[in-house]
């Protein structure tokens, strides 16, 4: 998990992520990301799903979300903000990770087909969320 240092989500536990290049899959740049935030070279990452949001700090959008096995090792620092390794537990009960992340998070972990989680704010709270088959 990646403690931010910039918004949006300045001081949460968030994944680590980016935008994708021009050219680039979105495997790819969640490989390239992932390396460049973390220096663990990831070989694969499974798909599951894509998460939008409406009503947020910042304009509504959405992402790709990829789930990888675990490597060995440290992370190396970055200036994104800090890495840790967190347990599962951790990151649904503490409140210190992104408050969408406990609601989408178990599923996307069941190795399931890839969902749609949608989250919607006002305000920069959380109003209402769905999970539907992704299209």
């Amino acid at each position: 998990m990646l403690y931010r240092n910039h918004s949006p989500n300045r001081g949460f536990w968030n994944g680590v992520g980016g935008r994708i290049e021009p050219d680039e899959s979105p495997l790819e740049a969640c490989l390239r990301e992932v390396y460049e935030e973390t220096g663990y070279q990831l070989c694969d990452a499974r798909y599951a799903g894509i998460l939008t949001w409406d009503g947020f700090e910042i304009p509504s959008g959405g992402l790709h979300i990829f789930i990888a096995a675990a490597p060995d090792g440290a992370p190396t620092a970055s200036e994104e903000g800090m890495l840790e390794w967190k347990t599962l537990d951790w990151i649904l009960s503490s409140g210190q990770a992104v408050d969408n992340i406990p609601l989408f998070l178990p599923e996307a972990l069941n190795d399931g087909l890839p969902q749609h989680y949608h989250f919607s704010y006002t305000a920069g709270r959380l109003l209402d969320w769905q999970i539907t088959p992704f299209r």
